[in-house]
């Protein structure tokens, strides 16, 4: 399983079982919230410019 950010992107490359899946599950909630957080703070410094 192969889960990485690649700018605002969350590239996987996975086969999985159900214990897998529970974990890939994890890990793209991970990387989503990094997302999150980097919109949030790109959205701050466009709105004080």
């Amino acid at each position: 399983m192969k889960v990485a950010l690649d700018g605002n992107r969350i590239v996987v490359s996975a086969i999985v079982g159900l214990k897998d899946a529970r974990r890939l599950l994890k890990r793209l909630e991970a990387n989503i919230a990094l997302l999150e957080d980097e919109e949030k703070d790109s959205g701050d410094e466009e709105a004080a410019n």
